[in-house]
């Protein structure tokens, strides 16, 4: 009973518990909550399942970092790197955000661009520099060679100028001057293949930055392979370096492939173009000597400039093989040995080391882009200059002017023009001077034509009616030309008309001369079939084997041709003259009148 009693009072507990489990659900489901909650605490304290995420401490720039809270390209709850970074639109591709590329805190920048391209960013918010100038370093932590870090520099009204500071693998930076006039800066980031960068830093320093140079009026500064010139708080020229480009394939825009922490340029198939450069001073010229070793057969150089401010606004000279001209537009120029800015008071020339291609393209600011190739040519050094003050060379060529008008007054018409061909080309330093030289030069490149083509027609004339007469006038005004003209191209051109009517006057003489020949032996056969008249036949006979004889041996080649015309004019010429009997009417071309009988070139 006892038992029973006993086994009737557990039944009851359980009951009862069960009954109090029942009337007290929410109370046992918070309590249950709790206990779970407490143990995944110690479970995560214990095992870290994110992989220690909870416990890194995102980083602060440090002291005097002008990129503040996206120098690193983390994302918080105020900040995001896709809110501080932005690409670029000439970049084929930008980067992720992935915590594989970060060298602190949680993320960093991974770029992974397709082969032959290359991907960057560009910050959104530009930072501001006032008119302080001065020096910024800018660099960051990198995993690759294929890094580039740059900066645009950006100004109302001007053109964005970027330059390449830095690149490399592992802790990285460059210096850079503050281009005079340009009031910010927006830090940039480039991968030429795949790579990650983090942690960047810009800030200003007190270091000097780049070799600097002054020369006239203007200030040089040579970055890299590649130079700014700068007039007051002017960029007036960027030279932006160079870029090779091969099998006809287009290169990377200017600056894209530099990478200044190697002293090389990339090529989109990966190969690396040393570029050792130096700066050397030859009177008032500075030069900047550039040699390129491990260029690739077929390989072009291209040089690109961008031409500003008060430069832009003038006319660009172009010197070149062909002579000087001014272009206000775009133009494409071969064979260019200088270009030549500005007018006398700030005026600047280039010496290309040419001949080159030269192409100008305006901008919609105002500026104009030059683009310069050339072939490549592996361990070649390029020494272009630049010149900013012309004294003495104003002087020679104001010299070179003056005779070669003083030539042209005197009839030396080729003197004259090899003198002008010289102004325009070696000294195109004052626009007064070149205005004469390049009237004079077309002045007689006009009279030139002009007397050229005069002469052509009467050529035609005289084949047209047949004339030997005509063919030697014409054949004796071409040598006057050219010895007018001699020591020029036109010298050349009125040679080689003066052969060809020489060849031309030798068969027309040729068949004069068979006219002749044919007539004399009629006569000869005439006297022998008479009878009584050997003596005379045999006079006549030795008259045609002395005079009127076939000269075929002689017509060869162009010279040959004045050689020919000349030995059978006396030989026609005396037959003519000595029996009178060269008019047979044998249908033979020929004149009417007796002036060409005999007569030739």
């Amino acid at each position: 009973m006892a038992r029973d009693a006993q086994t009737e009072e557990e039944a009851v507990h359980v009951l009862s518990a069960g009954d109090v489990r029942s009337s007290r659900t929410p109370m046992l489901l918070g309590l249950v909550l709790f206990l779970a909650v407490g143990a995944f605490g110690v479970w995560v304290a214990l095992t870290d399942p994110f992989e220690g995420r909870g416990a890194i401490a995102l980083p602060e720039p440090a002291a005097g970092n002008l990129l503040g809270a996206g120098f690193s390209f983390e994302s918080t709850e105020t900040t995001s790197a896709v809110e501080a970074w932005t690409v670029p639109e000439s970049a084929p591709s930008g980067f992720a955000f992935v915590p594989e590329a970060a060298a602190s805190g949680e993320l960093g920048a991974l770029a992974t661009p397709d082969p032959g391209s290359w991907s960057a960013l560009l910050a959104r918010e530009p930072v501001r520099l006032g008119a302080r100038g001065g020096t910024l370093r800018y660099g960051g932590t990198s995993d690759s060679d294929d890094i580039q870090l740059w900066l645009r520099f950006e100004a109302p009204g001007r053109a964005p100028l970027d330059v390449a500071v830095a690149s490399g693998s592992g802790a990285i930076s460059g210096l850079v001057g503050v281009p005079p006039g340009y009031t910010t800066v927006r830090a940039g980031v480039r991968a030429l293949g795949p790579g990650g960068v983090d942690d960047l830093d810009l800030r200003r320093t007190d270091d000097p930055a780049g070799d600097v140079r002054k020369s006239a009026i203007y200030d040089v500064v040579f970055v890299g392979n590649g130079l700014l010139l700068m007039r007051g708080n002017e960029v007036q020229l960027h030279s932006m370096g160079l870029t090779v480009a091969v099998g006809g394939e287009a290169p990377w825009p200017a600056g894209v492939g530099a990478l200044p922490g190697e002293q090389r340029v990339a090529l989109p198939d990966g190969t690396r173009v040393a570029v050792e450069s130096a700066v050397t001073e030859d009177g008032p010229r500075l030069v900047l000597h550039r040699t390129l070793t491990g260029l690739p057969p077929g390989a072009t150089v291209v040089g690109t400039a961008r031409v500003s401010g008060a430069l832009a606004s003038q006319a660009i000279g172009v010197a070149s093989e062909s002579g000087f001209a001014d272009f206000t537009g775009d133009f494409d120029v071969e064979g260019v040995r200088s270009l030549v800015l500005g007018r006398t008071n700030d005026r600047i020339v280039f010496d290309l080391a040419g001949p080159v291609a030269v192409k100008g393209t305006g901008q919609p600011d105002g500026s104009v882009v030059l683009s310069i190739e050339r072939p490549g040519v592996n361990g070649q050094t390029l020494s272009q200059s630049l010149q900013t003050s012309f004294q003495a060379e104003r002087v020679e060529a104001a010299q070179w002017r003056d005779q070669a008008l003083a030539d042209e007054q005197a009839g030396k018409l080729g003197a004259a023009l090899a003198g002008v061909e010289r102004v325009l080309s070696d000294y195109p330093y004052d626009e007064q001077i070149l205005a004469d030289a390049a009237l004079a030069r077309a002045r007689l490149v006009g009279d030139m034509t002009t007397r050229l083509d005069t002469m052509e027609e009467d050529l035609e004339q005289a084949l047209f009616l047949a004339s030997a007469q005509r063919c030697r006038e014409v054949l004796e005004a071409c040598l006057e030309q050219a010895e007018a003209y001699a020591g020029s191209e036109a010298e050349v051109r009125f040679r080689e008309l003066a052969d060809s009517v020489a060849t031309r006057a030798a068969e027309l003489l040729e068949q004069d001369r068979a006219r002749r020949e044919r007539s004399l032996r009629a006569v000869r056969d005439s006297f022998a079939e008479f009878g009584g008249y050997d003596a005379v036949a045999a006079e006549i006979g030795r008259y045609l084997d002395r005079y009127l004889a076939p000269a075929t041996a002689h017509r060869s080649g162009t010279g040959a041709g004045t050689a020919t015309a000349t030995g059978t004019s006396a030989s026609a010429g005396d037959g003519a003259d000595g029996d009178g009997e060269g008019d047979g009417d044998d249908g033979a071309p020929h004149d009417d009148g007796a002036p060409d009988r005999g007569e030739s070139p």
